[in-house]
């Protein structure tokens, strides 16, 4: 499982931002599908609206976000930061506007769906960010950094 994941990153952090964007955009698209289906059989008026609603919103808030971290080359992570900032607060400010304002989107639960597509932005703008590199390896000379093993000299092999 881990090699397939190193294998993955290894190949993620060779695209350019235009097709990471991509990549977001698609993967939303299709939690899109799987919601308006999920919509379509709920009672109520405004399901659908929520739900294009929730996808417009996070959509925007996620591709900005996604954008902020790889654009910004910030020491210290801070880009990442800032495009986290982003892409939180955004969906967060207008569902708790929309909440407040009530109607027929509130009572459609646009607030769930908001959070329902922020979560899936979340998993794949990581996949699409996060840094790749060997686990455990030091800094310094590039190999897995080990403590020697010691051999208790009262357990040797023929005593």
């Amino acid at each position: 499982m881990i090699g397939l994941i190193s294998r993955l990153s290894a190949k993620v952090s060779d695209l350019s931002l235009l097709v990471r964007c991509a990549w977001l955009n698609g993967c939303l698209l299709v939690v899109l599908a799987a919601a308006l289906a999920i919509a379509s059989v709920q009672e109520g008026v405004g399901n659908t609206q929520a739900v294009l609603v929730a996808f417009a919103i996070c959509t925007v808030a996620a591709n900005a976000a996604l954008i902020l971290s790889l654009s910004l080359k910030a020491p210290g992570g801070l880009g990442v930061l800032g495009g986290s900032l982003v892409g939180m607060a955004l969906p967060l400010a207008a569902g708790m506007i929309l909440q407040q304002r009530g109607g027929e989107l509130a009572q459609a639960g646009v607030f769930g769906w908001i959070v329902v597509f922020y979560l899936a932005a979340l998993i794949v703008k990581t996949l699409l960010v996060a840094p790749t590199g060997s686990a455990g390896a030091s800094p310094s000379t590039g190999s897995k950094s080990e403590t020697p093993s010691r051999v208790d000299p009262t357990c040797q092999a023929g005593a």
